[in-house]
């Protein structure tokens, strides 16, 4: 894929693209599942992972959001066990509704 390629994809200019590449810009959080989605790639590929600030470009480093970056990638395992649980609790229910005699209140 092209740079062109990717900016078509996700709706940014060629220079933005071209700035993530040169690691003199990083893309918005919101763009990320856009850019992973047409790289064909999870979002936590694209971002580095709480073990590897040091490896990180120091125009990302010193970008005032990178330290978030640990924080939200802990809330994103969090938020999957959380689903994961409601998903196990939802199919609990309708296993149950199912059963005979069962009542809905």
């Amino acid at each position: 894929m092209t740079q062109q390629q990717l900016a078509d994809a996700v709706g940014l200019s060629l220079q933005s693209v071209r700035q993530w590449e040169r690691a003199t810009g990083f893309p918005h959080m919101a763009k990320l599942v856009e850019i992973a989605r047409a790289l064909g790639v999870t979002p936590a590929e694209l971002v580095p992972g709480p073990h590897e600030p040091s490896t990180w470009p120091a125009s990302v480093r010193e970008m005032p959001a990178a330290p978030l970056v640990p924080r939200l990638q802990a809330l994103e395992a969090q938020l999957a066990s959380i689903m994961s649980e409601v998903r196990s609790l939802r199919q609990e229910a309708a296993e149950r509704l199912l059963q005979p005699g069962s009542r809905v209140s």
